[in-house]
């Protein structure tokens, strides 16, 4: 390919003619050309011009201006100019790279001065240029030590110049010497691997990149690079030709890229630069561009355009996945002698890989469809499912309709997948990303690719849920960090009524209503069109109608008011509920986000499961746990030793009976016991101490000694080094041995992404089981420094706090106070003065 033809309209862009004028000063004219371009195509995308003519325009319109700048700064033919990357392939966004590589015939200094000039000028008038200058033998030696240089080189476009030079380098590079075909595929996987890696290794977090992440334009590139290479072709079309390609998977790449050129020069526009991240702040504005509108409290506009976005990824991710896979069984391995097992008269094993052995029978007999997965399942043997077997799937998906659906055999086979002991998630995960799960079950079908606009859930729905049910299924075999699980998985009989609770626990996200009320409702009609008995059902349908209450209860209540155990016993009424409930919410939480599960966490939720046992059991024993009592003694100890404040970590296992304080954290959770004599403001003091420093407190319970002492445990999450640990160890011991209040500065500013969530603040007032103590929730948006704001307002109020649970939901936070005046309860007056001096501050 040479230099760009005129795209039609191209004068309205850029009058060619302009540069017959001999400017006075290069920068200030070829500026003013460029950003009159620039603002009308942008004016053009606003009014719904198509943007795969709004990106070739704009390669178009910068190199007219290159080639007037490389003419007047390189005055000779030595030199040739050369586009590469997706200037190569002629296609700019508003803010893309220029990629430029000047070919020299000889290693030399010739030509640096007026080359330097030329860079710098497109610098100058507003382009990113990307440059290298190189001979072809350069060029052949780095392209054959690093894949991506000789992928760049792939895509290669002569501009101007020395011609010669760019035929020399095209021999060099295009070698097959160079890169071999099997080695340039396995060197370009490997680097997409590693690229998914860097990316969150998943389409579905919330903040996903439009050009590296899987499902993104990279992933389109990567078919075209590694087919190109081994057919010689130049375009994605004539893959159809040679027969890689069907022509729909054409159209559905072309469908791809088009929908994500689109958002990538909106999110250019949007940023006023280059941008590939589809960041919260421009999620708002993207859906206003797409023409979405918000639909109810529960589907607003940012949602819609989102999950649009994330079925387009997964979409473009499954064809990446399966194409890849069809070059390398078809055409790579064309010439290896297959290994091929047969299963049963349906089914062999090729190469390690499940094969169906007439793909009509996709049409014809729908048993075979989970067959497939069954025997995936049951065969360690089986790495995967062949890519024509897969093609076929894909092609024939329309057969999974109603008739299909109402199929008692196929109905049986469904639930047996959950049955299995191996593979559940995996095979579940597969049916979703080949488009089975939501074909099979349309609810399901509703939260594909739906993100949850908040800090709080980093996945799609469906990407959750099957995380979820992911998590269940290590906690089932042991392969987690839990303690105890497997042994409460064992007393669960039939283990796959969790794992069908798990799919279907968040099912009704996206609706109006409480998705947990609305999911009892769509699961109850799962498990009667599958024929799952009266009890089993009662037992699913309870799971998802409560999945959230045991997570709010062990991190809003106080576990040692036996009401709060009893009532919660009620609720869940027998061991088995207990079980299975305490399994998935641990899953539900880690599939949230993995850094919201911790050892703190952890122990809440055991506590609560342990205690609510012992009454459902009716066992009136003590619980047993050393740690426990170790931990006590120990705390008895330091008190009758230590006359001077003490600020020691008393975390499991982590005892410390030194008078030297030192920090050794187990996981990113660390509880602190507290002891001086109480003064006015100590909490503020604590808290904001805490704070400064990067600890965010979780949990706080604070005692009085009859000697006026205050012992009071703080658990904290945290991700400081043992240095920062040792400062806020000392800076806490000096405001405590002063035993005065007084200010401290939070200067650390909230982040950006944090402000976008609105949030209203509440003041709740609930019941307490002690008349001696008021309870109130504090719910409002998270900042830093929020509990100590908090605790100065109640200071100011002479309200003393007894105990405390922060809860943290994304940019939510839920704070639960346990609150007295001279060890009484608030009066309601006080109630009304606190709750109105709150909602004022908040």
């Amino acid at each position: 390919m040479a230099s760009l033809a005129p795209p039609i309209y191209a004068e309205k862009y850029l009058d060619v003619l302009e540069f017959n004028q001999t400017p006075s000063n290069l920068i200030p004219f070829y500026k003013s050309l460029l950003n009159k371009a620039d603002a009308l195509m942008i004016e053009d995308f606003n009014a719904g011009t198509e943007v795969h003519q709004l990106v070739k325009t704009r390669a178009w319109v910068v190199e007219q201006i290159t080639l007037q700048l490389w003419q007047h700064f390189i005055q000779s033919d030595l030199p040739g100019l050369v586009a590469v990357g997706g200037f190569g392939r002629g296609e700019l966004h508003p803010y893309s790279d220029v990629d430029l590589l000047i070919l020299i015939p000889k290693n030399n200094n010739q030509f640096s001065e007026p080359i330097s000039s030329f860079i710098q000028v497109l610098w100058d008038i507003g382009l990113e240029i990307g440059q290298s200058v190189r001979t072809p033998l350069q060029c052949q030696v780095q392209a054959k030590e690093d894949v991506t240089v000789a992928t760049n080189l792939m895509e290669a476009r002569f501009i101007r110049g020395n011609k010669k030079l760019f035929v020399q380098m095209e021999s060099k590079v295009t070698s097959k010497k160079l890169w071999k075909g099997e080695d340039f595929y396995i060197a370009k996987l490997n680097e997409q691997k590693r690229r998914h890696k860097k990316y969150s290794d998943t389409a579905f977090n919330v903040e996903p990149n439009i050009k590296e992440g899987q499902g993104g334009l990279r992933d389109i590139q990567m078919v075209s690079w590694v087919a190109q290479r081994f057919f010689q072709t130049s375009s994605l079309h004539e893959l159809v030709d040679e027969g890689f390609l069907t022509e729909h998977e054409y159209i559905r790449l072309r469908k791809g890229q088009n929908f994500l050129w689109k958002v990538r020069f909106a999110l250019h526009i949007i940023a006023k630069r280059k941008e590939e991240r589809v960041l919260f702040d421009y999620q708002l504005k993207l859906a206003k561009i797409f023409g979405f509108h918000d639909e109810g409290i529960k589907n607003p506009a940012v949602e819609q355009f989102m999950q649009i976005f994330y079925r387009n990824a997964l979409g473009l991710e499954r064809l990446n996945i399966r194409l890849l896979q069809l070059f390398d069984e078809n055409i790579l391995k064309s010439k290896q002698k297959d290994s091929i097992q047969d299963i049963n008269p349906r089914f062999h094993i090729v190469n390690d890989f499940l094969e169906i052995k007439n793909t009509k029978l996709f049409q014809s007999d729908h048993s075979v469809w989970f067959e497939t997965f069954l025997l995936i399942q049951n065969n360690k043997k089986i790495k995967g499912i062949r890519a024509d077997t897969v093609r076929a799937i894909r092609h024939n998906i329309v057969q999974i309709d109603e008739k299909f659906r109402s199929n008692l055999q196929v109905k049986k086979q469904f639930i047996q997948i959950f049955q299995q002991d191996n593979k559940v998630a995996s095979v579940l995960n597969q049916m979703n990303r080949l488009g089975i799960l939501a074909r099979y079950l349309p609810v399901f079908g509703k939260i594909v690719g739906r993100m949850q606009f908040d800090l709080f859930h980093i996945y799609t729905v469906d990407q959750h849920s099957l995380f979820t049910l992911r998590n269940l299924c290590l906690l089932r075999h042991n392969k987690t960090d839990v303690k105890r699980a497997h042994e409460i998985f064992n007393n669960i009989e039939k283990p796959y009524l969790v794992y069908i609770a798990g799919l279907y626990h968040d099912i009704a996200k996206g609706r109006e209503g409480h998705h947990a009320d609305l999911g009892a409702v769509d699961v109850l009609e799962f498990c009667k069109t599958h024929q799952i008995n009266s009890e089993d059902t009662d037992l699913i349908v309870w799971l998802v109608k409560y999945h959230l209450i045991m997570s709010e209860i062990a991190q809003k209540r106080d576990l040692n008011d036996i009401e709060t155990i009893n009532s919660f016993a009620l609720q869940v009424d027998s061991l088995l509920k207990l079980r299975a409930l305490y399994l998935l919410t641990i899953a539900d939480i880690s599939a949230t986000d993995p850094k919201l599960w911790n050892g703190f966490k952890e122990s809440l939720l055991h506590e609560l499961f342990v205690k609510t046992k012992q009454v459902l059991t009716d066992q009136k024993e003590p619980k047993s746990h050393s740690e426990e009592q170790q931990k006590s003694k120990v705390i008895q100890q330091l008190i009758e030793s230590q006359p001077t404040p003490i600020v020691a970590n008393i975390s499991n296992n982590q005892i410390n009976t030194n008078k030297k304080t030192r920090i050794e954290k187990q996981d990113n959770a660390l509880e602190f016991l507290i002891y001086c004599k109480d003064f006015k403001g100590l909490f503020y003091l604590m808290a904001s101490i805490l704070e400064k420093h990067d600890f965010s407190i979780v949990d706080a319970n604070i005692n009085n000694t009859e000697n006026n002492y205050a012992l009071n445990t703080v658990h904290c999450i945290t991700d400081s080094n043992e240095k920062v640990q040792q400062r806020m160890i000392l800076e806490l011991r000096e405001a405590l041995i002063g035993e005065k209040f007084y200010d401290i500065n939070l200067s650390r500013f909230t982040p950006k992404s944090e402000k976008l969530f609105k949030i209203k603040p509440k003041v709740i007032i609930l019941e307490s089981n002690n008349e001696h103590e008021s309870m109130i929730e504090v719910i409002c948006r998270d900042r830093h420094g929020l509990l100590s704001l908090i605790a100065k307002i109640l200071l100011s109020l002479d309200i003393s706090i007894n105990a405390a649970k922060i809860m943290t939901i994304g940019a939510r936070a839920e704070n639960t106070y346990w609150l007295n005046i001279n060890q009484q309860a608030l009066n309601l007056q006080q109630l009304d003065q606190l709750k109105s001096k709150l909602l004022e501050s908040l």
